[in-house]
This record gives C-alpha cells, sequence and structure tokens, in this order.
C-alpha cells in the first residue's frame, strides 16, 4: 500500500468515526434523552415566540425543560391530512430563536430554546396532537420549582401540589 493510499484509507476511517458519533447524537436527541426527571402536568401558560403570544398548557416538567401543547386558535393545530413536518415548520418559525414561557400565576417567564416537535394521541378518543419541547435556558431553581409546585430532592424536582 502507497503513502497515498495509506492517507486516504485513515481519512476514509476518521470520517467514518466522526459519521458515528453523529449519528449517535442525533438519535439521542430525537429519542427525547431526559437530562432531569420529567413530572406529569397541566399547567395553563402563555408562550411567546417572533410573532405573538399563545395560549398553551404545559404537560410535562422538569427543571430543565418541558414538553407543551400549544391550544390557541391563532396556532391551529394541522387536520388530518397536515404533516408533523409542516407543523414544525410553523413552530420553527415561530419559535426557533426562541420561547418565552409564563406559567399562569407565575410572575417571572421563563426563557428556553427549541429542541423538538413530537406527536401524542391523548386516548382513544382524542385525536393525534403535537407537541413542543422546549430545554430551559437556565434550569429552574428552589423557588421557581416551589412556584410550579415542585419540590426540589438531590437535583430533581418532586412533586409537591396542583398547581392550576
Amino acid at each position: 500500500m502507497s503513502k497515498r493510499e495509506r492517507r486516504q484509507a485513515l481519512a476514509d476511517k476518521r470520517r467514518t468515526k466522526e459519521a458515528k458519533e453523529a449519528e449517535r447524537e442525533l438519535h439521542a436527541h430525537f429519542a427525547g434523552r431526559r437530562d432531569a426527571r420529567r413530572f406529569d402536568t397541566f399547567l395553563p401558560c402563555r408562550v411567546a415566540g417572533k410573532t405573538g403570544v399563545y395560549l398553551a398548557q404545559v404537560l410535562d416538567i422538569s427543571r430543565s425543560g418541558a414538553l407543551i401543547r400549544i391550544l390557541d386558535a391563532r396556532f391551529p393545530e394541522p387536520g388530518a391530512g397536515e404533516e408533523l413536518m409542516r407543523f414544525a415548520e410553523r413552530v420553527t418559525e415561530q419559535f426557533g430563536s426562541g420561547i418565552e414561557i409564563t406559567v399562569r400565576g407565575s410572575i417571572n417567564p421563563i426563557r428556553a430554546d427549541l429542541v423538538r416537535v413530537t406527536t401524542r394521541q391523548q386516548d382513544a378518543d382524542d385525536p393525534t396532537c403535537h407537541l413542543v419541547g422546549v430545554n430551559f435556558e437556565e434550569s429552574l431553581g428552589e423557588a421557581q420549582c416551589h412556584e410550579l409546585g415542585f419540590t426540589p430532592i438531590r437535583e430533581r424536582c418532586e412533586r409537591s401540589g396542583v398547581v392550576g
């Protein structure tokens, strides 16, 4: 094997290793890997994006992020014929540069970054809804967890009561 062929083989091996690492990172992102334990909840909120503020509901929350369903009629969910990708495009256009979440009863909004758009069927009688996953720019502190109805224990948020 010539020196040139060895260099090419080494470069190919490096590219393969980088491609595998990128694939692992992509899988972890879309598999919904969590940095902190999440808790089911139904917290009414408002989400602010590029051009508007919309009524929404936090469906699960942790110190590091949340899963949100936008309920506002001005930001309708896709109909039966509309694909998740079209909804994702609208969400990215509105919230791609950041999202501000104000939970009902809370004084301070929470800044977050959009990380995913997904679907979930609520129950057998309910159609599939589209959801927005976010990571908070800063992890929730103890006071914010208490304000949202959670008690932080060992770097987690434990459910402490119903907020609504």
